[in-house]
This record gives structure tokens, sequence and C-alpha cells, in this order.
């Protein structure tokens, strides 16, 4: 309830007369911050004034809207494949969204993606590259096999929800380099 100001009439009797008389004197409901002064702001005020400070904290929301990625920094191919999990701080639990392999250190090349949700993931993947996506529920695990010396590369794993809004995409993280040795 906000805080108003009213007016009480007061109705005094003298017990020697008859007569009455009626003053006005200000009755404030709510609490008073000092004898006084104004009675606090009312809860629309207080509202934009809470609105207006959380402006100044831009950082916060931006900090939700991003997805942080954890990989290996390194991985050695012996037998020409190799198994690289991308860890994310996001549940893809009934969330539309993609994960990607990049590879380079510009992204330049996409190695393979799952499209679509948890219980109906779509795969697709580069020709160049033989690929299959494993994904649980903070974890993308993508399965590279066949493996060539000339695809000794840095990988980033790139993770995008697509749905519910808003789209949220990791933070390029430092990547994985995947060293594939020569079979001897």
């Amino acid at each position: 309830m906000c805080p108003e100001t009213s007016k009480l009439a007061v109705v005094a009797a003298d017990d020697e007369s008859s007569h009455s008389s009626v003053s006005s004197v200000p009755l404030t409901l709510g609490l008073l911050r000092e004898e006084g002064l104004e009675p606090w702001p009312t809860v629309s005020t207080m509202i934009l004034r809470l609105l207006l400070a959380l402006n100044f904290f831009p950082s916060i929301q931006v900090a939700e809207n991003k997805i942080l990625v954890k990989q290996s920094p390194m991985l050695v191919v012996n037998d020409n494949e190799v198994n690289l999990s991308c860890k994310y701080t996001y549940n893809l639990f009934s969330k539309e969204f993609r994960a990607s392999l990049y590879k380079g250190a510009d992204s330049a090349v996409e190695v393979c993606a799952v499209n679509g949700n948890h219980s109906h993931p779509l795969q697709s993947t580069n020709k160049e590259f033989n690929c299959t996506v494993k994904v649980g529920n903070e974890t993308v695990t993508f399965y590279l096999q066949d493996l060539y010396v000339n695809q000794t590369d840095i990988y980033f794993c790139k993770l995008e929800v697509l749905y519910p809004p808003p789209y949220i995409d990791n933070e390029k993280s430092n990547g994985t380099i995947i060293h594939v040795k020569d079979e001897e």
C-alpha cells in the first residue's frame, strides 16, 4: 500500500458547553523517514529507481547470454581417430540448438555439425571428414575417424541455442590442437 496523506476531522466536545469544534489534522498512513519529512517514496518510484540502477549493470545480462566452453588443449591421434569432447556451461535439454566443430585458426572449415533438439538431432558432415556426434545435456562429443596428417590443425567447438529466444552462442574458446601422427 502506498503511503498517503489525508485529513482527519476531529470532533471535540466540551463538557461545560454543548458547543463542539471541528479541526483538521493531517494523518499520514505509512512510515515517515524522520519526523517532519515526507513519507517514504511510492512503490512506482521505488521500481523506477531500481530499473535505473539495474541499467548501470549491463554485464550481468551479457553473462547470461553467453555460453562458456571447455576443450582439451591438445589431442594426439595415433590410430587415425580421436574423440573431442566440448563441455558447455549450458544445459541443452529441451532446447533447439546447433553444435558445430570448426577447423583452422579462423574457423573457416566446418568439419561437422548437429542441428535439432535433444531427442531429434540431425547431423551433417564435411565430405573431407568422417565425423559422428554424440549430444549430452552439457557435453557434445565429436568422433573423428580416418584422419590424415594434413588434417593436423586447431579445432573449435561452437554451440548455438536457436530456440527458445533469445539466440545464445558460446564465447570462442582456446580450441584444441589435434595432432595426427604419420603411421609408421
